[in-house]
């Protein structure tokens, strides 16, 4: 039991301590290093700098050692089988994520924070390493406050990670991922738009004035007519998990869906993304379109594959923890709605392929 407590003692120190301190500092640094400003006063200006970037590597010392305890903790009583398997896999998806998190993002761009910093204080010539480049000062300090500013953007992730539920982090880089969707399918309707008005303009004056969008051909036109109601729904899917959907009422933190089957509705968007993005290059390349019809539905059956996961996964974990609401069976309604979808989902992915086999 003491060592549970110190588990969370750990992850308390993380979120509460350590994140909001790493954050603060980053924020001064970026502050400090404004070219201007370290022009007038370089001597008082440098060492106040060289004193932050001792303080944040401190921090951030502090940070991976505690990490460190935390994951070994973790392999530790996993091992010993301390956990019933609920258990066991809520702390390794936890931990997991924390690693991810820390290790694999935010500590990436700590390190180009501290790279663009060195190479603006070169430039600027403050310091006593022969700079080999010359480099926009400008440009330098652009990279640097974007990197800042990424990298506090994934501090406040990672804090999130610790107060969110499971279905607020499997959608966590959902946005970004939507957001292709969304210009996947803008970039489609535009194209059989520019398409169509061609069309029309070579039927009625014989000639078509030039756009900066290609046209599409009668085949790629008639597959991506075909392929909107399938972008349509697996956006409707993805949106369900909103606020104003199954979130409406934060659920429990954690449900005893496996590590694997948690990673499959997580990554759920982006593999769709990367399969509707390799069918959207195919449609605009009509000169191998009628060489790819058994590509095209390969990557449509794995887009089925992997959303059809993420529904399974979504009515088996996630709907079953949807409290009714005065007494109004809300959870059967979104089993009802989940399961129209998954319907309508099958019926236009086929029809798609059906499709591709017609048009090439």
């Amino acid at each position: 039991m003491v060592e549970v407590t110190s588990q969370q003692a750990l992850f308390d120190r993380l979120q509460s301590n350590l994140l909001p301190i790493l954050a603060q500092q980053l924020a001064i640094l970026s502050d400090r290093l404004d070219p201007s400003a370290l022009q007038k006063e370089p001597s008082s200006k440098l060492k106040c700098i060289l004193e932050l970037q001792a303080a944040l590597e401190i921090t951030l010392d502090q940070i991976a050692t505690t990490l460190t305890t935390i994951v070994e903790r973790n392999r530790t009583q996993s091992a010993r089988g301390q956990r019933t398997n609920d258990q066991h896999n809520t702390e390794l998806i936890r931990v997991d994520g924390l690693e991810n998190y820390l290790t694999g993002r935010m500590f990436v761009r700590m390190r180009r924070v501290f790279e663009e910093s060195d190479e603006l204080i070169q430039q600027l010539r403050l310091s006593k390493k022969q700079c080999n480049h010359r480099f926009d000062v400008a440009s330098i300090r652009e990279r640097l406050v974007l990197n800042s500013s990424s990298a506090q953007g994934e501090l406040k992730r990672t804090i999130k990670w610790f107060t969110g539920s499971q279905l607020d982090r499997v959608q966590d880089h959902w946005p970004s991922k939507l957001r292709r969707i969304d210009q996947i399918l803008h970039d489609l309707l535009i194209r059989t738009q520019v398409s169509s008005n061609r069309k029309q303009e070579d039927r009625l004056t014989g000639t078509a004035e030039q756009s900066s969008v290609s046209p599409l051909g009668d085949p790629a036109i008639q597959l991506v007519k075909s392929l909107i109601p399938v972008i349509k729904l697996s956006k409707l899917f993805f949106k369900s998990f909103s606020q104003r959907g199954i979130n409406r009422k934060r659920l429990i933190s954690f449900t005893p869906m496996s590590f694997e089957k948690l990673e499959q509705v997580a990554s759920a968007a982006g593999d769709f993304v990367g399969n509707l993005s390799e069918i959207q290059q195919l449609l605009t390349h009509e000169t191998s379109l009628r060489r790819s019809s058994y590509f095209l539905i390969a990557k449509t059956k794995s887009l089925q594959l992997r959303l059809g996961s993420a529904y399974c996964c979504t009515v088996s974990y996630f709907v079953p923890l949807i409290p009714d609401t005065d007494g109004f069976p809300t959870q059967n309604l979104f089993k009802a709605w989940y399961e129209d979808w998954y319907t309508a989902f099958k019926l236009t992915t086929q029809n798609f392929i059906k499709t591709i086999k017609i048009a090439c």
